[in-house]
């Protein structure tokens, strides 16, 4: 299988369109305790608002990021069923969080292991927190300089 190019793009009214054959799935994937409608450009995830992104895969959309507003806080990740496991999920972290820098954190799916798992391989553990139990599960990962204090 050739290589594809993780890019990020806004959510455009034309990926809402397109969204419909893989949405449903990829939602409860990744984010089975929270109450997601249509994929639009502004979203709510968890009670937690933000701009959709567009994960691209050579410029097509092929999942969705949204990231709180105000807050260095990933509330959902999901992918196509069919673009899943070839690591573009954890390019479009690097992407999203620019590789270091400020702390970030994200919401995991407590009842889907494999969610719990992508964000530990990234470097996110559970917060000592957590206000969004039981619907997902807060991680957040250090930058390297607390990560050495």
């Amino acid at each position: 299988m050739k290589r594809r190019v993780v890019g990020l793009r806004g959510w455009s009214e034309e990926d809402t369109r397109d969204a419909g054959d893989w949405w449903a799935e990829a939602i409860a994937s990744a984010a089975p305790g929270c109450s997601l409608g249509a994929p639009a450009p502004r979203m709510q995830v968890c009670g937690l608002e933000g701009d959709a992104t567009a994960v691209t895969l050579d410029g097509e959309a092929a999942g969705v990021a949204v990231v709180a507003s105000g807050r260095n806080l990933i509330c959902l990740l999901s992918l196509r069923a069919d673009v899943r496991g070839w690591g573009y999920g954890s390019e479009a972290v690097v992407l999203l969080t620019g590789g270091a820098g400020p702390p970030w954190q994200a919401l995991a799916a407590p009842s889907v292991g494999l969610s719990l798992y992508f964000w530990l391989r990234l470097g996110f553990a559970p917060a000592d927190s957590q206000p969004f139990r039981p619907a997902a599960l807060l991680m957040e990962r250090l930058n390297s300089t607390q990560e050495q204090e």
